[in-house]
């Protein structure tokens, strides 16, 4: 049971997953919400998997017409979902969202049902009551970092129902390269991702300023929300020419073609799944040092990790890779056999077979 509102990182890794069950002889059925862009259910038709969009909503305390909405689909949704439960017969059940879990809980009873934790929960007492809950009902929780398995122990998860799985690379990355990769005459830095301030920009543009060597910036994200327009209103005059707003792109194979550095600034993050992409390209990535990104990254072997605190640090490591291509290829070059090596959808396939197979 998905959302699949739209594909991104967490949806991505979901899209794997099943597309890898599919091919090994598994049978799979997806329950996705009719609030959706299309994307999910376009990709799920292109690998020949049935599905179903059902208007399976949830209670929001600060969104009134959503939950209105929830409320009125809700009982045609609950017989749709008893419905495919009924005639499909799973073994088990994979949920991306509590929310779908806890509205047709009382159909769950008696099946495995594992919960993919793409995201960091915050610690707070409603979470505690809500985890307290899921830990009763679920058997087995996924997360992709020791980042979220130590949230999940803070919130009084057991230990043996957390299994770490990070996030595979998307197979089309796989044996691509950078074709423009030291052709540049200015290098390109990139930034990927959505455009708010947990990303990490206003502390990016204090230190860019400081960059010696020659660099184009190209951001890449939605930027027509209130928080980009500030972002442009305010930012230094003198990186005016060498910030390039490029918008949503939604091919992601066509963003990487064209740079030479990724910048990954992010003050929190579950995961880190740009570094894996740029690696799986072959780009140097300079990232904060935050908890998660230790764990994807070797410090001056496959990127390099600057903190959030130090003011002067990034643009010393930036103006180092700049002046340096023969550097940046051998970054790169490591990053890519680190990541191909560590982070493929076959690894983290098995992982998730060994828990179907599991016994509670």
């Amino acid at each position: 049971m998905v959302g699949g509102s739209y594909v991104a990182g967490a949806e991505i890794t979901t899209l794997n997953l099943i597309r890898d069950l599919h091919l090994k002889g598994y049978h799979v059925f997806v329950i996705v919400s009719s609030w959706n862009d299309g994307d999910f259910i376009q990709r799920l038709g292109q690998y020949g998997i049935p599905y179903q969009d059902i208007k399976l909503g949830f209670i929001f305390i600060t969104k009134p017409f959503w939950t209105l909405d929830s409320l009125v689909n809700y009982p045609k949704a609950f017989l749709q979902v008893k419905k495919i439960i009924k005639n499909f017969k799973p073994n088990c059940i994979f949920h991306s969202s509590y929310r779908t879990f806890i509205m047709v809980y009382p159909l769950l009873k008696g099946l495995k049902n594992i919960y993919l934790e793409h995201n960091n929960p915050t610690i707070s007492q409603k979470n505690f009551k809500l985890y307290n809950f899921l830990s009763n009902k679920i058997h087995h929780f996924v997360c992709p970092s020791q980042t979220v398995r130590k949230t999940l122990l803070e919130l009084n998860v057991p230990p043996a129902k957390i299994k770490i799985i990070p996030s595979p690379i998307d197979p089309e990355f796989r044996g691509q390269t950078v074709l423009n990769h030291l052709e540049n005459e200015v290098a390109r830095i990139g930034i990927v991702g959505q455009i708010h301030a947990e990303k990490g920009f206003d502390f990016i543009f204090d230190e860019l300023v400081k960059v010696t060597e020659p660099y184009q910036l190209y951001i890449y994200g939605d930027d027509h929300g209130e928080y980009a327009r500030s972002l442009k209103l305010n930012m230094p005059d003198i990186l005016k020419n060498k910030v390039n707003w490029m918008g949503y792109v939604k091919n992601r194979l066509e963003i990487y073609q064209q740079l030479d550095i990724v910048l990954f600034p992010s003050l929190s993050e579950s995961f880190g799944r740009i570094i894996i992409e740029a690696g799986a390209f072959g780009i140097p990535i300079i990232a904060s040092d935050i908890d998660s990104f230790k764990e994807i990254i070797v410090p001056g072997e496959t990127g390099f990790l600057f903190k959030l605190s130090n003011t002067g640090e990034l643009p010393q490591i930036l103006d180092h890779l700049l002046s340096d291509k023969s550097l940046r290829k051998k970054i790169g070059s490591n990053a890519q056999t680190f990541i191909l090596n560590n982070f493929t959808s076959e690894k983290c396939t098995k992982e998730y077979e060994n828990l179907i197979a599991a016994k509670n």
